[in-house]
């Protein structure tokens, strides 16, 4: 795919960055009613002893259901093609420990592409997948687990929202009242996915401001907890210190590093911090150390020294085991991001990759891993490579149409646009599910906008025919689909910005005009869908 669409599919998978809710009232907690919807919530199948007990149809009944049983209820929103969502997969929801544990609670299961889903993530605030949210027997929202923890910490996580803990937004309004929170207050918000919020506990709230808080007040002999909250304010510091372009105070550098220094040396510091530790390199080390200092030299031997110790260590999955690789090339481009990558590293890398691939048996493994191993290999410069293993998992994946885009976007970038349209054409021919079918008929529109604007016809053709996936489907133009319906009528009004479409523009205008009429009962879809015809 290009560039462009992969940066929407990691944003709309990994972060809340492209709208914000309002915070919705958590689901009607009348136990009379309990008993007469909880029979309307089945189990997706005969639950086997080694399995969770996943939920399907009516989701108000999953919540009566916890009502009724006095249970918390854990909500896992997903999708099929999601790496992210294959690695918990593999990683988290397959290990027996969990499945045990999933039985504590009412386990909910929601995949982007089912009747009504994108209107039940707006309504839950959802922005990305994989998210994974608690709430407590009475229908309110306690707290939402990240990805990418170890098992052990995702026992932890659940063990504290069995203990009838307050809700992550009560507590951020306790600290920022000045009141004393107790330790297990303090480990709910280390283990928050914060990228996830979309202002459900933040609010208006200046974010530096809240992480800074939390990391001044978290009692330091919390170990785990004090670390994620220092790192959840280093990282929202070091983004407003790039987006102000004032640097960080020397204080600030100081503290940095030996605190970063004391994550990388402690192995359950550093497990609890992998995010860090794998993504954050770079940003991190250029923010508060400078190229050549006795303070960048000592950081980068720690650093290294920890990957090691992760690309060794088989209790981290094959992925992350592999992003190692990525994190070593992060660390050559600390000040220069296009620094040529040396010999011997894209030897280690390929190495690498040839690993994973052999190590990764089952389909959840697979889709995590490769994800990680294609976007590694071209990275180092490894293209010719990188297009080998994609083409060859297109026989192996359950969703081929994934890779697809990513063999696209290896075309273009080797200016083949022909064949990058043909492995746009062919995901989006593909493809499956109705949000998924959008979403990948979107990136085919965009990449025909990028590589070929002047063929208008064709832009128009194909535009409208991504617009008849949402016929019929009364809540189809909610959540990640509306956000990207607005993202393509953006496009549109860039590509026609002098007007020169104005003809294809007026075809397209028609069939989203249709679209709008037969929403008139849904006033939420209706209001998106006027604003892209005026933004169109």
């Amino acid at each position: 795919m290009t560039a462009s669409i992969r940066k929407l599919l990691l944003s709309l998978a990994l972060t809340a960055s492209l709208t914000a809710c309002d915070r919705d009232a958590g689901p009607a907690d009348d136990h009379s009613a309990a008993a007469e919807t909880a029979s309307s919530a089945q189990p997706v199948h005969e639950t086997a002893q080694d399995s969770i007990a996943w939920l399907k149809g009516d989701v108000d009944a999953a919540f009566a259901l916890a009502a009724a049983e006095d249970k918390p209820l854990f909500l896992y929103w997903g999708a099929a093609w999601c790496p992210p969502c294959n690695q918990i997969k593999a990683t988290i929801f397959s290990r027996p420990e969990f499945i045990e544990k999933s039985r504590l609670f009412v386990p909910v299961y929601l995949d982007g592409d089912t009747e009504r889903a994108q209107k039940l993530g707006d309504r839950f605030g959802v922005m990305g997948y994989p998210t994974m949210i608690v709430f407590n027997s009475a229908g309110e929202e306690i707290t939402r687990i990240p990805g990418g923890l170890d098992i052990g910490l995702y026992a932890d996580v659940l063990d504290l929202t069995l203990q009838n803990v307050r809700p992550v937004a009560d507590v951020l309004d306790a600290l920022m009242a000045g009141q004393d929170l107790s330790e297990d207050d303090f480990r709910l918000l280390a283990f928050y996915s914060w990228q996830q919020d979309n202002e459900r506990a933040m609010a208006d709230r200046d974010q530096l401001e809240v992480f800074r808080r939390m990391s001044e007040a978290c009692p330091p002999g919390l170990a785990a907890a004090s670390a994620r909250l220092y790192v959840a304010y280093l990282t929202a510091a070091i983004a407003a210190a790039e987006e102000t372009e004032i640097p960080l105070a020397f204080a600030d550098k100081v503290t940095a590093v030996t605190r970063v220094a004391t994550i990388l040396e402690d192995d359950q510091l550093s497990r609890a911090n992998v995010y860090m530790t794998l993504y954050e390199a770079r940003p991190i080390l250029a923010a508060t150390t400078a190229s050549g200092s006795l303070e960048r030299d000592g950081l980068l031997r720690r650093w290294n020294k920890r990957l090691d110790a992760i690309d060794a260590d088989p209790d981290y999955s094959i992925a992350h085991r592999l992003a190692t690789s990525m994190t070593r090339m992060d660390l050559v481009r600390i000040d220069d991001a296009e620094a040529p990558i040396p010999e011997s590293l894209q030897q280690n890398v390929a190495a690498r990759v040839a690993w994973a691939d052999a190590e990764a048996k089952t389909p959840y493994q697979r889709q995590a891993v490769i994800n990680t191993a294609w976007y590694v290999l071209s990275d180092a410069g490894l293209d010719d490579e990188a297009r080998t293993l994609l083409t060859a998992e297109l026989e192996k994946s359950r969703q081929p149409y994934y890779f697809m885009l990513d063999l696209a976007e290896l075309e273009q970038k080797a200016g083949n646009t022909d064949a990058a349209l043909v492995w746009l054409k062919r995901a989006y021919d593909e493809s499956q599910g109705p949000a998924t079918r959008f979403q990948w008929g979107y990136g085919y529109v965009n990449g025909l906008i990028e590589m070929t604007p002047e063929d208008a016809d064709t832009i128009a053709a194909v535009t409208e025919q991504v617009l008849s996936e949402l016929d019929g489907q009364s809540d189809a133009i909610h959540g990640r689909t509306g956000r990207i319906l607005n993202r393509l009528s953006q496009k549109l009004a860039a590509w026609n910005e002098d007007g020169r479409y104005d003809q294809q523009i007026a075809m397209i205008q028609n069939r989203v005009a249709g679209l709008c009429a037969s929403l008139a009962d849904d006033e939420t879809s209706l209001v998106t869908c006027r604003a892209v015809l005026e933004e169109a």
